[in-house]
């Protein structure tokens, strides 16, 4: 019975390695595909360092506090916020600034400065701060955190630079993908330097309040893309039937990124010779 098997494996493999490009056709796997461009998106992936304005008051005496507002509640300037029962009286606190309220403290929020070469750091190590969280009635003593207030219309998020984000972002539109309110929400580029890519965010701040390193999808490009399977791909290049002519296009010279099992091509500069040849064959051999 083994034996058979054997006869029968064999057979197959010499069978296809003869009509190799009937049993593909017949398998529908085309050994050709059409060269097309589409509308399209090219996201990344990325883990951000969020660098809030935010303003905390500290605690100048000894004793148990008390708050008026909840976690994440707007508070306008010079609003009631907080008091302190003191052996000598309540003392008590008032919103230096409009934000948002927060009682919840990492090590970032209490340091007085922290520079790019830390924020690098945090992103490079997969670091995340970690909270504490003030309960009402707690006792403070003087010098401890009391609450804090982050300006709810700005925020800086830091990504760690790569060739996708630095070749794709600048002079261009960008956009955050904020999956749980189905929106793309706009960002701006404040600047590259060697290491980091600086982004400023407008709008929905408070989802940062309390991360300080999300895991954020920025839209590098939308617009025309190519799209061509990684099978169609050469070791360095594309080989394209152009009316019964065999063109080579280098891949020394295009600019892609590699999503899945494709070859993501979108229309810059670097690519446009490329975009020439939508509507020809890609040949596979």
């Amino acid at each position: 019975m083994r034996r058979w098997v054997l006869i029968i494996i064999i057979v197959s493999v010499i069978f296809v390695f003869i009509k190799g490009k009937d049993v593909l056709s017949f398998l529908s796997i085309p050994d050709t595909v059409k060269l097309e461009s589409m509308e399209s998106k090219i996201v990344v992936n990325k883990k951000a360092f969020a660098l809030l304005k935010e303003k905390i008051v500290f605690s100048p005496y000894e004793g148990r506090v008390e708050y008026f507002f909840k976690e994440g509640d707007r508070v306008p300037k010079d609003t009631l916020v907080a008091q302190i029962e003191t052996e000598n009286g309540i003392f008590k606190f008032f919103a230096p600034e409009s934000g948002i309220f927060s009682k919840k403290f990492d090590e970032i929020s209490l340091s007085e400065n922290i520079d790019k070469i830390e924020i690098k750091e945090y992103l490079k190590d997969n670091k995340t701060p970690k909270y504490k969280t003030l309960e009402a009635l707690t006792i403070l003593h003087p010098g401890d955190p009391v609450f804090r207030i982050v300006d709810n219309l700005s925020a800086t998020l830091y990504v760690l630079k790569d060739n996708i984000l630095d070749k794709l972002i600048e002079d261009r539109e960008i956009f955050i993908e904020d999956e749980i309110r189905g929106e793309e929400i706009p960002i701006y580029l404040k600047g590259i330097s060697e290491n980091l890519i600086e982004l400023e965010m407008e709008i929905h701040v408070e989802d940062f309040i309390n991360n300080r390193t999300p895991i954020i999808n920025i839209i590098a490009f939308e617009g025309k893309v190519i799209k061509i399977p990684k099978r169609f791909i050469k070791k360095n290049g594309i080989m394209i039937n152009d009316e019964n002519n065999s063109v080579f296009i280098s891949l020394d010279n295009l600019f892609f990124v590699k999503k899945d099992n494709y070859f993501v091509f979108p229309f810059i500069e670097e690519n446009k010779k490329l975009f020439k040849f939508s509507g020809k064959d890609i040949i596979k051999e």
